[in-house]
């Protein structure tokens, strides 16, 4: 049976990829894409957090058996309570489904994909697509791609490829 690794960029454009294991073992991607959770017009803050949960609930988990989290690092300090936010609602969907999923640093991802770990986001994308995603999974240097999926697929793609993640504990909670 074929297990699907999901990569996520958190932020309020989130960045998302699914790799699918193909029987000879070798990961291969499958979709990718981004979902705005900025306000709508005078809604509360708040209100983007139940939505990225409600995404995650309402099927972009569908198949996935592990997923990869790129970390959000900032120095601005409302950037922080947003990635914070954002990222406890992933979270508590991946608890409530029991998923494993482990975090990787931008510059752990950086350096997968452009052996240099301080490199521009941009030239990761640049490098993924060329490089690292070039003919695979049908991907071209033409592919259009944006920046936080290609940070999602890195994310996922650097998960199978070192398999650091180990199945969560079962944690009994009650929503």
């Amino acid at each position: 049976m074929s297990r699907i690794c999901l990569g996520l960029d958190p932020a309020t454009t989130v960045g998302w990829g699914k790799l699918v294991e193909l029987p000879t073992g070798e990961w291969e991607p499958i979709e990718w894409g981004t979902e705005n959770f900025s306000p709508k017009g005078p809604e509360p803050e708040g209100v983007r957090f139940r939505r990225v949960a409600d995404w995650i609930a309402d099927g972009i988990l569908d198949g996935v058996d592990l997923v990869a989290l790129e970390s959000s690092m900032t120095h601005n300090r409302r950037a922080a309570q947003i990635l914070s936010g954002m990222t406890t609602a992933i979270l508590i969907e991946l608890e409530r489904h029991e998923l494993p999923y482990a975090f990787v640093a931008p510059s752990t991802l950086k350096k997968f994909a452009t052996g240099f770990g301080g490199s521009a986001k941009r030239k990761v994308t640049k490098e993924m697509v060329r490089a690292e995603l070039n003919g695979w999974g049908g991907i071209t240097a033409e592919t259009e791609m944006a920046l936080d999926a290609s940070d999602a697929l890195t994310a996922a793609r650097w998960l199978v490829e070192t398999s650091l993640v180990e199945p969560a504990p079962a944690l009994e909670l009650d929503f």
